[in-house]
């Protein structure tokens, strides 16, 4: 199992490119969308689950007033859980966390968060990938 993080730093543009880098994810087999519940999972402030529609997790992270935790998911039950939340000079912050994943699973995380900095028109300010936390 591999422990750790990859937390990713891009300029803060705009307009959101959340739906695209859904997208660019969902091209690595990771979707947004849990796939047995149909909505978007976002953890509340004490770790529960709440559902949305893509549409609205899309919305609320676009507003960028505060930060927010949901999940990605490789299955229904495997899922990467991700801290979305914005500096005050404009950078947003992504920590996609790896604990529970295998080495595959982690490598296909990496690959997809390489793809969407690459990919997206908002810059990439770092990438930094902790395998061992």
């Amino acid at each position: 199992m591999a422990d750790g993080s990859i937390r990713w730093y891009r300029e803060s543009g705009a307009t959101s490119v959340f739906a695209e880098q859904v997208r660019l994810v969902e091209v690595h087999g990771i979707g947004l969308v849990h796939p047995v519940r149909d909505a978007a999972v976002v953890l509340d402030v004490e770790g529960d689950q709440v559902l949305m529609r893509p549409e609205e997790l899309g919305h609320l992270l676009g507003l960028r007033i505060s930060s927010i935790t949901m999940q990605w998911w490789f299955s229904a039950d495997t899922d990467v859980v991700d801290s979305y939340s914005y500096d005050p000079l404009g950078c947003e912050i992504q920590t996609l966390w790896l604990d529970g994943l295998t080495p595959e699973e982690a490598d296909t995380v990496e690959a997809a968060v390489l793809a969407a900095a690459t990919g997206l028109p908002t810059p990439t300010r770092a990438v930094i990938v902790d395998r061992r936390g």
